[in-house]
């Protein structure tokens, strides 16, 4: 159960914290049933004994029959959020309707990973009653949501006074056939390449139950007019965009609004992230107390057509802690999972009032005032997402279009290629913007340029990305590095620093997944003279010598009782034990080893708790990093440091070493990676 610490002199008599109205204790849980000691007794009920044993809970209660959570609009309400469970236990909270604030950074989701808690502040603007579940999909089809009801403060609280300028978007949704390749390979190398064995598993030519790199999909476009006749064209520096739908763009204080075409054969809708909304303008159907869910959540049937209106309020700008923009998703939530696996989903970019370009040069009152933030160069938005054309809207349509008619013309048929391992293998695509393999078209950055990266992502358990840079790293929450941690739901903006001139590939680090195609190719290019601090002469150059080595390495010295001095389960000798079915717990490794000359002969001192890792590089801004690195192993290996280090001399980065050979590689600790 929960525990609520309030710091000492803030509280009330009963303990609570003096500056909140309301706690309310979220507890988002997969419970696995057949892992509790009450199995037996309740699998004699036969009703029980067939019932999944997974059960997606919010405090307990599935599909939103938990006795409602009722709030007060303008009420200081503190949401205290935990998560229980174990690897499948990564949540996205996700609010419908209102947002709030984490030690700065306004939100209106917020992901945690098992046995994680945090507490964020609301202050509830818009009454209703409203969604909050988990975005990663397999547990918000599996009931993981509640509604939240704000009820209307007395007196009235008075509308929001909009101080901007009124955007409107003309957006239609339209059946596209996609290619997650378009150059007909795979493109990591630079140049286009045959699939390999890996992409093939993905992307090869329809053949038995793979379909391959072409789908049917449904996606978001631009239009001039209400007409829906002259559609706008992305330029060549917004091809990386890819699947991605229109970007729509506003500073606080301005109203979105958005007339809407629904041109696919199935329901539509608009649900936006981050800004303010009544019911009218929510797009999503549930059972909230409006009526019919066709007709009045808002969702559009094929051929029709609906405005939205939505406002920037201060409360969905970027925060305090936040920088100058920020990124919220939009995305059709009729059947939420199927719609965004489909394709459809966009960006909006929020920025501070007073912080875009014209406002901060005076602006010209004859246009529209510009919303792209003063304090940056370039912004790119990145979607990470494991797409599941297995879960997708068209799933059948693309089956029956590339696949035998042996595999789907029964249900019984279709049934069972839907549950093919190898299906739904090839059905996950590791994609970033709707690209695998590196077929995003390439973007080019400046070194010493400011760039604000957005980052999205949707999906479901898989959907655990960390997107990781070369030649630069990333500024978030406050601290700079060179990959970030996203699941299914996760916006994210931060700023880059790109350090190093050259080609590298923006990527997700879970290895699986760039194996499986998630990775892009961008280009750094020289920055001008002098913008980039190097090496100078007084710089201190601190040598390592490190090679590469087989160990015979034991993940168990102790054996298989050291954490408690006694029996583990049986369960733990799969792992650690020899027998004729199990290797034990001594492994050959590759591993990094420090030596203390170039002779390459006595081990530097390392502490023991040191372990598998290599050893520990350190330096200061301005110093110069050499390592000299030699190959004792039977394959090629290479010394690739993260954190946007500038190669010095003829140091190539990544640059390969093969087996019995040596190569010194120099960098400089530039200003910008602290």
């Amino acid at each position: 159960g929960p525990l609520i610490v309030t710091a000492k002199g803030a509280a009330r008599p009963d303990g609570r914290a003096a500056d909140v109205d309301q706690d309310v204790v979220v507890l988002f849980q997969a419970i696995n049933e057949q892992a509790s000691p009450m199995v037996w007794p309740n699998a004699k009920d036969p009703l029980l004994a067939t019932a999944s044993f997974k059960k997606m809970t919010v405090n307990g209660y599935t599909w939103c029959t938990q006795p409602p959570i009722s709030l007060v609009q303008g009420q200081r309400v503190r949401w205290h959020l935990a998560s229980v469970g174990t690897e499948d236990s990564l949540h996205s909270f996700h609010w419908h309707g209102n947002t709030l604030q984490y030690q700065g950074h306004n939100v209106d989701n917020w992901d945690l990973m098992g046995s994680g808690t945090a507490s964020l502040d609301m202050q509830p603007d818009e009454p209703g009653s409203w969604l909050l579940h988990c975005h990663v999909n397999f547990h918000l089809n599996n009931g993981m949501a509640v509604t939240y009801n704000v009820l209307p403060s007395s007196p009235p609280l008075p509308p929001p006074v909009m101080t901007g300028v009124t955007r409107t978007y003309y957006i239609a949704a339209e059946e596209v056939t996609w290619d997650y390749a378009p150059s007909g390979g795979q493109m990591c190398s630079g140049e286009v390449e045959p699939f390999d064995e890996d992409a093939a598993v993905f992307l090869g030519p329809p053949e038995g139950i793979r379909i391959g790199s072409n789908y049917t999909k449904a996606q978001f476009f631009e239009y001039t007019d209400a007409n829906f006749s002259t559609r706008v064209e992305r330029g060549p520096e917004e091809a990386y965009l890819g699947l991605v739908g229109p970007l729509l763009r506003a500073t606080v204080g301005d109203t979105i609004v958005v007339v809407f075409l629904n041109r696919i054969r199935y329901y539509a809708s608009l649900h936006p992230h981050g800004v303010r909304y009544d019911k009218r303008n929510e797009g999503s159907p549930y059972n909230d107390g409006q009526g019919d869910t066709k007709q009045d959540d808002y969702v559009v049937p094929r051929g029709g057509n609906y405005t939205y209106t939505w406002l920037v309020t201060e409360r969905a700008g970027p925060g305090p802690a936040d920088p100058s923009s920020k990124l919220w998703m939009y995305h059709s939530h009729v059947h939420e999972a199927s719609d965004t696996y489909s394709g459809m989903f966009g960006g909006i970019l929020i920025t501070r009032r007073g912080a875009a370009q014209n406002a901060a040069a005076g602006g010209n009152t004859s246009v529209l005032p510009l919303t792209k933030p003063a304090d940056v160069d370039q912004e790119v938005v990145l979607f990470f997402s494991v797409i599941n054309e297995a879960g997708s809207l068209y799933t059948f349509d693309n089956v029956r279009q590339y696949l035998d008619q042996s595999l789907w013309t029964t249900s019984e048929l279709y049934d069972t290629l839907l549950k093919n391992a190898s299906f739904e293998e090839s059905s996950l695509k590791h994609a970033v913007n709707g690209f695998m393999f590196c077929n995003m078209p390439r973007i080019s950055f400046v070194a010493g340029s400011r760039v604000r990266l957005h980052i999205m992502v949707l999906g479901s358990v898989e959907d655990m990305h960390t997107p990781s840079i070369g030649g630069g790293t990333f500024l978030s929450l406050g601290e700079r590095g060179a990959s970030v941690a996203t699941i299914a739901g996760s916006m994210m903006s931060q700023d880059v620093m790109f350090t190093q001139p050259g080609n590298f590939s923006v990527q997700c680090r879970v290895l699986d997944h760039v194996m499986a195609g998630m990775q892009a190719l961008y280009t750094v290019l020289p920055a001008p003279s002098g913008q980039l601090a190097v090496a100078g002469a007084a710089s201190v150059q601190r040598v390592y010598y490190i090679a590469a080595e087989q160990v015979s390495w034991n993940f168990a010295p102790q054996g298989y009782v050291q954490c408690t001095s006694t029996d583990q389960l049986g369960s733990a000798l799969t792992y650690i034990t020899k027998t004729f079915q199990s290797i034990g717990s001594t492994r050959l490794k590759a591993q990094y080893r420090r030596y203390t000359d170039a002779s390459f002969s006595q081990l530097s001192p390392q502490p023991s708790s040191h372990g598998l890792p290599g050893p520990l590089v350190a330096a200061e801004v301005g110093d110069i990093i050499t390592v000299v690195l030699l190959n004792r192993l039977l394959f090629n290996v290479t010394f690739t440091p993260d954190g946007g280090l500038v190669t010095l001399g003829d140091t190539v980065h990544g640059a390969v070493v093969e087996p019995g050979q040596n190569l010194t590689y120099s960098w400089v600790v530039p200003q910008q990676v602290c």
